[in-house]
């Protein structure tokens, strides 16, 4: 059962990359388009089968319709014995017509002895790869993604946040991650009430949506049949306002479910290498 759960952790490592820094972002999107400053805490668990797999942290900071996000996450509990990963990731850019435009994505991660990073800088028509390790152009069993197909692209952080900017959940996101090109598709489902529980205080009113990832290119053939396909997120309405921001995130797998949990967290200092 321990080796089991080792394997979930690492074949479930880069969709939670994906979306544990792009959840907490857009919680507080919204707000900022409605504000010339701000500055928020953050706070996120993950679950698989109802084991607390890896906790994370960050900031976002946003001023003059310009941001900057930063982030860190590591395992818990009995997934930190079999693979202490750890994972430190920031991103920057503009707002524009209600959309987050990246101009850099930055991630670094390790688990183990094994280390690994990736580097973009989004600011021209496609997205410039500056560094990476290990780097996927001399990786023999992916091939290598046609210039033509990352024009307008945005990184996996905007990828997410800007399918639920106005609450509609009905927007295609083309995204880059620095390996592979794959498209986010929403659609709303209906309302729900996430109950209270350790983690929320209170029973929360929800809209339910539904998203797709298809695959397009640079992936291996094991990272097909075993990368997430679909997911569920849970958007709740912030208070005192008509915004509404991502509180939970679900996605099925062979081994049961893999939820994320987000809220604000409560006068929390939060120090990060990149702000």
């Amino acid at each position: 059962m321990f080796l089991e759960r080792f394997y979930v952790l690492k074949n479930i490592k880069i969709f939670f990359k994906i979306v544990i820094l792009s959840i907490f972002i857009n919680i507080f999107l919204k707000i900022s388009l409605y504000s010339k400053d701000i500055e928020k805490n953050i706070e996120i668990k993950s679950f698989i089968k109802g084991i607390n797999l890896a906790d994370a942290e960050g900031v976002i900071l946003i001023k003059n319709k310009n941001y900057i996000i930063s982030m860190k996450a590591n395992t818990v509990g009995i997934f930190s014995i079999f693979s202490n990963w750890q994972q430190q990731a920031s991103s920057e850019g503009t707002f524009e017509e209600f959309k987050l435009v990246t101009k850099k994505y930055y991630s670094k991660d390790s688990r183990g002895n094994k280390k690994g990073h990736i580097n973009i800088d989004f600011s021209g028509n496609t997205p410039h790869l500056l560094s990476a390790q290990p780097d996927p152009n001399k990786d023999n069993k992916r091939k290598k993604i046609k210039s033509t197909y990352l024009i307008n692209v945005i990184d996996p952080i905007a990828g997410i946040m800007n399918l639920g900017l106005k609450n509609e959940c009905k927007n295609k996101s083309a995204v880059f991650d620095g390996k592979r090109k794959y498209e986010i598709i929403a659609s709303k489902m209906g309302s729900e009430t996430v109950n209270k529980n350790n983690f929320f205080d209170s029973k929360i009113e929800t809209v339910k949506c539904y998203f797709k990832i298809k695959k397009i290119a640079g992936y291996t053939n094991k990272e097909i049949n075993k990368f997430p396909k679909e997911g569920y997120i849970w958007f709740a309405k912030f208070k005192n306002t008509n915004l509404y921001f991502p509180v939970k995130l679900k996605i099925e797998s062979s081994w049961g479910s893999f939820i994320c949990l987000i809220k604000e967290s409560e006068d929390k200092k939060y120090e990060s290498n990149y702000l």
